[in-house]
């Protein structure tokens, strides 16, 4: 379905961040001189869902058409929407995919869509397989046949590290997404189907749309409850309907290693990244190492008619070397914290007024085995470009998240 929406004069909200440093805000984007066509996947998940609401309440200042798939149509209401598609793509057919493309021909893809849930995966292999990587292989090429020059945003997870309790924060290198064989044992191709899986489609979206794309791997979410879906838990959604009743005893496990990052951190990433696109102008023919490195260093963007050569090194804020070759930019996304979910809980309870010794009974990961101890990222790449990025410390969102919850 499509709506046309006439511009009307509306008062917005700003958007607002956590962290002491805000990021830009839409309100400040240079206008582009023509409008941005956003096509988001995964709409009616968890983050999507998230990230669709806020755009609708706080996109302002351009107009953006906007195709978001598998939402609700009539909840879509921001006077500065032009053309608004809202049609399901199915991931498994080569010609809802090619179709909706084509029509739309964005300029910059989010792939947010996957089969995430970690138990399907395991017991279908094949539909994991043909949703998270074939999917995502359909979505690309289609990209590259009808808007070769959109930026493509894939969301991607910690699962891709191999788990180890002995390794550390993980760092992006230690996960290799090329079509070499890993250097070492620490250098993994993902923990379980649904890690294999997401690093395969890493893997396709780094050899198909190269520095075109931006590939975010994400930590645990978590925050307030789903807005799209009322009746589906969050992470911490069911963890606080335990804590709410007082015979139950809360499971969780107490080796689990993560780097949990706020929902709301994730939201004002996308709308930082999109104004580096907005800023740039689109199409822009650079990659997103250009991008994103003189936006944060408040420099002006090469045009389509500079010279801009991106197999040249150049250093950022962390004084590292990066070689700009024509491949995609992958940044781990997880917020400062590193905690077990058992920590995590135990905050939790403190913040009901319960004793953690009472509500909580921890167990261990050994006794399941298809979950890794280890996932914890190191996210200083990120915050290179993008200074406070996924910065909110956890008591703050777990304070916010549990008054929207409650």
């Amino acid at each position: 379905s499509v709506v046309e929406l006439t511009h009307q004069s509306i008062n917005f909200k700003t958007i607002t961040n956590t962290n002491t440093n805000s990021y830009n805000t839409i309100s400040n984007i240079s206008l582009s001189k023509a409008p941005m066509r956003l096509l988001v996947t995964g709409c009616s998940g968890y983050i999507g869902g998230h990230f669709i609401n806020t755009l609708n309440d706080q996109w302002k200042g351009q107009t953006l058409d906007l195709y978001a798939s598998g939402y609700k149509p009539d909840h879509l209401t921001n006077s500065y929407f032009g053309k608004i598609y809202t049609d399901r793509i199915e991931l498994k057919s080569d010609k809802s995919v090619f179709h909706a493309v084509k029509k739309f021909k964005p300029t910059v893809l989010i792939h947010l869509a996957a089969i995430s849930s970690t138990r399907v995966c395991e017991l279908n292999e094949e539909l994991c397989h043909d949703v998270n990587v074939k999917g995502t292989e359909r979505l690309v090429a289609a990209m590259k046949e009808h808007c070769p020059d959109g930026k493509i945003i894939y969301m991607s997870t910690d699962w891709v590290y191999g788990g180890n309790i002995e390794h550390g924060l993980y760092h992006e290198n230690d996960c290799i997404t090329s079509t070499e064989p890993p250097k070492t044992e620490q250098q993994q191709l993902g923990f379980g189907c649904y890690g294999r899986s997401k690093v395969a489609a890493e893997r396709v979206v780094g050899r198909m749309a190269k520095s075109q794309a931006l590939i975010l791997r994400s930590a645990l979410v978590y925050g307030g409850p789903s807005p799209t879906n009322g009746g589906k838990r969050s992470t911490l959604g069911w963890m606080v309907d335990a804590l709410k009743t007082e015979e139950q005893s809360l499971n969780v496990f107490m080796d689990e290693t993560r780097t949990p990052v706020f929902v709301n951190d994730v939201v004002s990433l996308f709308f930082t990244v999109l104004r580096c696109v907005h800023r740039a102008g689109v199409p822009h023919p650079h990659g997103w190492h250009v991008l994103l490195l003189h936006d944060s260093e408040g420099e002006e963007l090469p045009s389509e008619d500079d010279d801009c050569d991106e197999t040249v090194s150049v250093v950022i804020n962390d004084g590292a070397d990066i070689e700009l070759a024509d491949k995609p930019l992958v940044l781990n996304m997880g917020g400062r914290d590193v905690v077990t979910r058992y920590e995590l809980a135990k905050r939790l309870a403190h913040m009901f007024g319960r004793d953690a010794a009472h509500v909580l009974n921890p167990i261990s990961i050994t006794d399941n085995s298809k979950r890794p101890q280890n996932v914890a990222m190191d996210s200083s790449k990120l915050r290179s470009y993008i200074p406070n990025a996924c910065s909110t410390p956890l008591d703050k969102g777990l304070a916010q998240a549990l008054g929207e919850l409650c």
